[in-house]
């Protein structure tokens, strides 16, 4: 998966949802944009382990190495295939999100873009419960 920094942060036993950032291309026309999808809800992470990426040599012929995070996660072989695709048609741009403790709800979400996530959410309807962040 892509950048995990947050998973220096996620522990055997979270709960986590996998996006991914596609390139979509619009009906008709060579317009691209970009759609940020929930691919995975609440998936069970296994195992947390480092691995050490070789990142080639710095000017003084060093060699440089970055440390990175390997998330072992309890998935189905359709999620499995699911998530091996996204990975490759979001040319690496999957995003880890750890869930809140006792959060197993899975439901449809809809893909985020810049011009919807700037809009306005729609006012409340009379007498629905508020939610504070």
């Amino acid at each position: 998966l892509g950048n995990l920094d947050v998973a220096k942060l996620i522990l055997p036993g979270d709960r986590i949802d996998i996006l991914a950032t596609f390139t979509v291309h619009a009906k008709g026309s060579d317009v691209t944009s970009k759609e940020t999808f929930t691919i995975l809800q609440n998936i069970q992470v296994v195992a947390v382990d480092k691995d050490i990426i070789q990142a080639g040599r710095d000017q003084s012929g060093k060699q440089q190495t970055s440390e990175g995070r390997l998330l072992t996660l309890a998935l189905t072989p359709m999620e499995a295939e699911q998530l091996t695709h996204a990975n490759i048609e979001a040319s690496g741009e999957i995003a880890v999100v750890v869930r809140a403790h006792g959060d197993e709800n899975v439901s449809p979400i809809p893909p985020v873009t810049a011009t919807n996530m700037l809009q306005a959410p729609p006012p409340a309807s009379p007498g629905a419960p508020v939610k504070n962040h």
